[in-house]
């Protein structure tokens, strides 16, 4: 009868912050209470596809540890600039201990799945989930009722990186997210010298092909105010007067260069710096060439109101500008603009002289378990 140490298994624990780019692998055997006596062999491999590298060839596992072992190591924690923060790899360890089976090695536990950071910043921060721990009774829940004010203002620059609940709660998508992949394209393909492989790729590509996304949304948004000029007027209207009202009354002169100027922006519209007001921190923005939100005092504030369904978002008591900015961060308009923006995070990949596009599968954690996607 063989004596063979059983191999356990690999757990990965993500950080509390899903900005925290480092990730700890722990082994899960307790060793019998003596893990400070046990010496451990890890070894890691690039993801390929939706598996290890290593599982055709023997020769993509790379030691980790010292092959003759490491005594206490049963945890590892990976991060920091470089590859190894944004790339997927895979890891696997084994074990031995002097009393036990005459020293022998343990098998290789199955290998598990370090997500790169690009995946596990989407997996906690997003259009769907909470951006705090739901188990925490006592955190702040985001109050954000649609999707257009979740993306918030446009990339001005990249923003702190951070979990405090206020802070994070008032974070829109876009700024969050483009701020994320140029740190990530400056860990790999933009270092000195510049690395990649596969994985990085592929995560580049993902947060490139979300932030294009985000900006479909928003020219279709900004394309289907124009298709249907119609106005959505309360019950309690006189419908008598609704045949020359707009939304965007006194900005523009008739309903067509509303239309116009939905579709394509304007060249007059810059309002120069606009301070969104936040708990944390006010950020300052521009609109450019889109409407601003019509609290102009005339006609169509009324009809603008009415029809973007503006309510009084910060409580005070007021409808005013500063409640229709938190529900549409980067004003109004610009179907083409926001179509030529979404485009372009493609193409910002596609010539950089490093990245590579690449088009097949790859694995993410669920439960604990790798599954190919």
């Amino acid at each position: 009868m063989l004596c063979s140490p059983g191999p356990g298994e690999i757990v990965v624990l993500e950080p509390d912050c899903f900005f925290d780019d480092k990730v700890t692998l722990h082994w899960d055997g307790d060793g019998g209470g003596r893990l400070d006596e046990i010496y451990y062999h890890w070894q890691v491999s690039e993801a390929s596809g939706s598996r290890p590298a290593g599982d055709s060839n023997e020769a993509f596992w790379i030691d980790v540890t010292d092959p003759n072992g490491q005594q206490g190591l049963n945890d590892l924690t990976v991060g920091g600039p470089g590859l190894q923060t944004v790339s997927d790899f895979w890891y696997r360890i084994r074990w031995r201990h002097p009393d036990i089976c005459g020293g022998a090695w343990s098998d290789f536990t199955e290998p598990a799945l370090k997500e790169g950071w690009i995946k596990r910043v989407l997996a906690g921060l997003n259009l769907f989930d909470q951006r705090i721990d739901v188990n925490d009774p006592t955190a702040p829940v985001s109050t954000f009722a649609d999707i257009i004010g979740e993306l918030g203002p446009r990339f001005e620059g990249v923003v702190a990186l951070n979990c405090t609940p206020d802070y994070v709660n008032e974070l829109g998508l876009i700024e969050a997210y483009q701020s994320v992949l140029e740190r990530a394209m400056a860990f790999t393909v933009d270092a000195i010298p510049p690395e990649t492989n596969e994985s990085v790729d592929q995560s580049l590509q993902l947060m490139a092909g979300r932030l294009a996304e985000f900006y479909e949304i928003l020219g279709d948004e900004a394309f289907s105010d124009a298709e249907d000029p119609t106005v959505a007027l309360a019950g309690d209207i006189n419908e008598t007067n609704a045949s020359s009202m707009f939304s965007f009354k006194d900005q523009v002169s008739n309903l067509l260069a509303e239309e116009l100027t939905l579709l394509r922006g304007a060249s007059n519209m810059d309002l120069g710096d606009i301070t969104i007001p936040r708990n944390v921190e006010p950020l300052t923005t521009h609109i450019y060439n889109k409407l601003p939100w019509n609290f102009t005092l005339g006609d169509g504030e009324t009809t603008y109101v009415l029809n973007y369904n503006v309510l009084d978002v910060d409580g005070d008591g007021d409808i005013d500008a500063v409640d229709a900015l938190y529900r549409y961060p980067q004003g109004h308009g610009d179907a083409w603009g926001h179509y030529l923006t979404a485009a372009k995070f493609y193409y910002n990949l596609l010539r950089h002289p490093v990245f590579e596009w690449s088009n097949q599968s790859e694995a993410v954690n669920i439960n604990g378990r790798a599954v190919a996607v």
